[in-house]
């Protein structure tokens, strides 16, 4: 079967083009950025003979303004040409950000996402993902001063991508849910907590200071964020790092 993944040359992409191959699919990586949206012609070209579609291509920074428009856009023309390519299954990932009130522009611009998806005629799943392992570090320099990083005691269970790329596999060859799955490792932890265990592990000499009103994207860090509905994932983050 022909699966075609956008964004196929990124962390999650590369892992997954590899996965399906093993499991003995045609799978071709798409950039998310390197055909011409404008008029979906070259998109829909790229898209014969293609029975699904995975999109894993990554959100573009909100920390400038609403990314909104980054998502919308390329989503909309990949619905387009999937729906004259004849496509029967659009997969989404959506790693969750920290944050969960409406305000976020990270989680704003997934909701337009999903809107669309939801909207199109095309079957689809969408596949709902805590962070990766792989970003603890990015959100540890992006709440650091140089030397000071502060967090807050906000819940999260991060997944490693190879457990992402698993799921993300079975739900491409298998059939569409037309609705969200929500995917987490089961140990859990508080932010802070897990920064001082990444910068332990690593030999970093950041500190870590715990601080409530600590907030990344530009929206506070709630108790209860990033804890989804159902948890999966064989890889321990003391394992990983």
């Amino acid at each position: 079967m022909r699966i075609a993944v956008i964004g196929g040359t990124g962390l999650i992409g590369s892992k997954l083009i590899n996965k399906l191959r093993e499991m003995s699919h045609d799978a071709v990586a798409l950039p998310a950025a390197g055909l011409n949206p404008a008029s979906g012609e070259e998109l829909r070209r790229a898209l014969v003979d293609t029975r699904v579609v995975v999109d894993v291509a990554n959100t573009p920074s909100v920390e400038a303004g609403d990314a909104t428009p980054c998502l919308k856009t390329p989503t909309a023309e990949l619905i387009a040409a999937g729906t004259g390519a004849g496509i029967a299954h659009y997969v989404a990932l959506c790693v969750a950000g920290l944050e969960q009130p409406p305000e976020n522009l990270h989680r704003a611009a997934h909701e337009v996402q999903k809107d669309l998806i939801n909207g199109s005629h095309i079957p689809y799943t969408i596949l709902q993902s805590t962070q990766l392992f792989e970003l603890v570090g990015s959100i540890a320099a992006r709440l650091s001063d140089g030397r000071v990083i502060h967090a807050a005691p906000a819940h999260i269970r991060p997944i490693g991508s190879d457990d992402v790329v698993t799921t993300l596999a079975e739900i491409a060859v298998g059939k569409p849910m037309n609705g969200i799955v929500e995917i987490a490792r089961p140990q859990q932890f508080h932010l802070d907590d897990l920064l001082r265990h990444l910068l332990q592990a690593t030999a970093d000499l950041r500190v870590v200071v715990s601080d409530r009103a600590s907030h990344s994207g530009g929206a506070s860090l709630a108790e209860r964020s990033s804890i989804p509905a159902e948890v999966i994932g064989m890889t321990r983050f003391a394992d990983w790092v």
